[in-house]
């Protein structure tokens, strides 16, 4: 899948994929006349003379295009091997953090209503309480699972799997400053058996990781983390995207990967008990059973998971941005 760089201002942004050229070019951010780089291509050229992108230009008017910067290098294959690097290239925690609440900062209703859309499960808790299927109807026994129920599982994880892949997309768009619209989170329907079989690989290797001693399962959860990113965003099967993940967070430091996900756990006990606090408060100035106390208390529920699921996300594609940069400042070799 090609990537492409545009000149902005005698500065080079990028890389893009076809999907967040076709955005920009829908948003007007990216005309006729823009110069394109990518891989294969000696030197600059206006965006409707790249076949490719041809179509999203029909009937534009091309203008004198402006002067361009060097081109850029390639953007190597994630599968490249690993290579010694410096401190410089490890994974820098606070930066993923602040492009993850800068994306929030920017756009809160679109990401919540993206994470919506993308992991349900968010917003099942408070849905299953305002219709009165809970915890005690387990306990009691008048809720009981059937086949049907099993079978919807199965799909709920399928479905959501495809949609997680779609809401990595979304989130790599945001990173680079491309339009996003809610819709991206359908991207990962473009992939889907590749994301459904590597989520599969996954989990279970996951599970057999936590059956061994607990710490392989751990190991594997964070060295797989950014398989999801590769594969909306590059043209690998799930099996080379498993290794090209592993790959990039061992170059990351997957330590400094296991304390993104540990700073993500504490941000997320914060929200819980700011939930706590929240809930406290209201049921203590409406009493426990005023069902306007118990309604306030799950939308801040549901707005505090969605906008920490949002930036959970968010701070994941921070490090594969990270990753890919890492990619991008390898010299280019021949073969």
């Amino acid at each position: 899948m090609a990537v492409y760089y545009v000149a902005r201002e005698g500065q080079t942004a990028g890389p893009f994929g076809f999907e967040a050229m076709q955005g920009m070019a829908q948003a007007g951010s990216l005309s006729a006349s823009s110069l394109v780089w990518t891989a294969g291509m000696s030197d600059w050229a206006a965006a409707h003379t790249i076949a490719e992108l041809q179509p999203m230009f029909a009937g534009a008017a091309a203008t004198e295009p402006a002067a361009a910067p060097s081109p850029p290098p390639p953007r190597p294959p994630l599968t490249a091997a690993s290579a010694p690097i410096g401190d410089d290239q490890r994974l820098r925690i606070g930066q993923a953090f602040a492009g993850a609440f800068a994306i929030l900062r920017a756009r809160p209703g679109q990401v919540m209503a993206a994470v919506m859309l993308a992991a349900p499960l968010v917003v099942v808790r408070p849905l299953l309480l305002i219709i009165g299927v809970n915890l005690r109807m387990v306990e009691d026994g008048s809720f009981r699972p059937s086949g049907a129920v099993g079978l919807v599982m199965v799909v709920w994880f399928l479905v959501s799997t495809v949609l997680y892949g779609g809401l990595c997309r979304y989130m790599i768009d945001a990173h680079e400053g491309a339009p996003t619209r809610i819709g991206r989170v359908l991207a990962g329907f473009a992939r889907p058996l590749a994301l459904i079989t590597a989520g599969v690989l996954i989990v279970a290797s996951v599970i057999a990781g936590l059956m061994l001693f607990v710490l392989p399962g751990v190991f594997l959860s964070v060295a797989f983390m950014l398989t999801p990113f590769i594969l909306v965003d590059s043209g690998l099967g799930p099996m080379a995207a498993m290794v090209a993940s592993y790959r990039a967070v061992m170059q990351l430091g997957w330590w400094r990967c296991c304390g993104l996900f540990a700073g993500m756990i504490a941000i997320g006990i914060g929200a819980f008990v700011a939930v706590a606090i929240v809930t406290a408060i209201l049921s203590a100035l409406l009493t426990q059973e005023n069902p306007i106390a118990r309604g306030l208390g799950l939308i801040v529920e549901t707005v505090i998971n969605l906008l920490f699921s949002g930036f959970f996300v968010a701070a994941i594609a921070g490090a594969y941005a990270q990753a890919r940069a890492n990619q991008a400042r390898r010299p280019v070799t021949s073969s």
